[in-house]
């Protein structure tokens, strides 16, 4: 499948979000036991955008795109979670980039194959604009928008 996975000013900012998956090839998530997830899970393999927002109703950037990493095991009823035992370090990065402390048990996706967008993202998007702060099941016209905006080789 193919998601979108929208960050936003909450967690911290676009070139955090983005420095974080460059450096660690991960994402900040939130597990499903804490928040909302579409079903059925994303799963390792899965091609995984990674946008960001400032809040609600505020123009949404490309910041890159990667395939889901499978994890050494399963976290939070799910096959594609890490926290820092699984990828030690993980948690002190996002710290360092000003991510919220959620504490030991905070996790994350990673990812590989990555592309990144330039730093702090592509130009706004304004067709992504409804995307919900949280994993979405991307559709065929948000993805046909997200490759025109960031091309795959």
């Amino acid at each position: 499948m193919l998601w979108i996975f929208c960050g936003t000013g909450e967690q911290a900012n676009a070139f955090g979000t983005q420095e974080l998956l460059r450096t660690q090839q991960a994402v900040w998530c939130t597990p499903p036991t804490r928040c909302t997830w579409p079903a059925p899970f994303p799963e390792a393999g899965d091609e995984l955008w990674l946008v960001w927002r400032q809040g609600p109703g505020t123009p949404v950037v490309v910041l890159g795109v990667g395939t889901i990493l499978e994890p050494p095991r399963e976290l939070y009823g799910t096959t594609v979670l890490w926290t820092d035992p699984d990828h030690p370090g993980i948690r002190d990065a996002a710290l360092q980039l000003n991510y919220e402390d959620a504490g030991t048990a905070v996790s994350f996706l990673r990812l590989e194959n990555i592309r990144l967008a330039a730093p702090g993202g592509v130009a706004p998007v304004n067709a992504l604009n409804g995307l919900q702060s949280r994993f979405n099941t991307a559709n065929p016209a948000q993805i046909d928008i997200l490759r025109r905006t960031l091309p795959l080789p």
